[in-house]
């Protein structure tokens, strides 16, 4: 169960990502596929950290260190979200939006989208982190009842 999580966090953080790419730079997916390789080598190697990283600060929190935090705000600064302050780029989440198709994909981002831009620290790094783990902390189904309404739950 853990692993579908896993995949389904990839994967969504992916397509945030790649949207906002396509949106601010109108790339194609295969260029996206490459800048984002690029956004994490780079991020990686400024940062000290190893490949497996992804999963291990999603998956354990516990062992998160200042060098994982702060290639997580690399990643998230290398497409405009956040900048090198740890200020929100609140102008990039709304075209974003406006891009993706209705679908529960849209609507998950959208219902939480708010609360993770609460998330502060007065250390940027720390913040984009919170950022990220905010969402994924609320990305599992809140009614196993009714797969249509997929929600994420704090």
């Amino acid at each position: 169960r853990m692993s579908r999580t896993v995949v389904v966090l990839i994967v969504g953080t992916t397509l945030i990502l790649s949207a906002l790419q396509v949106v601010s730079q109108q790339l194609t997916q295969r260029t996206f596929r490459k800048s984002f390789l690029e956004a994490l080598q780079r991020c990686s190697n400024e940062h000290k950290t190893s490949g497996g990283l992804g999963t291990r600060f999603l998956t354990q929190p516990e062992i998160v260190n200042r060098n994982s935090k702060c290639f997580t705000m690399c990643l998230l600064n290398q497409f405009n979200l956040i900048d090198n302050q740890g200020n929100f780029q609140v102008q990039s989440m709304q075209p974003f939006l406006n891009s993706l198709p209705q679908s529960r994909f849209r609507a998950s981002i959208e219902r939480n989208l708010n609360t993770c831009l609460q998330e502060n620290s007065t250390e940027a790094c720390d913040r984009g982190y919170r950022f990220v783990q905010c969402f994924y902390r609320r990305a599992s189904i809140s009614d196993v009842n009714d797969p249509a309404q997929r929600t994420y739950k704090p």
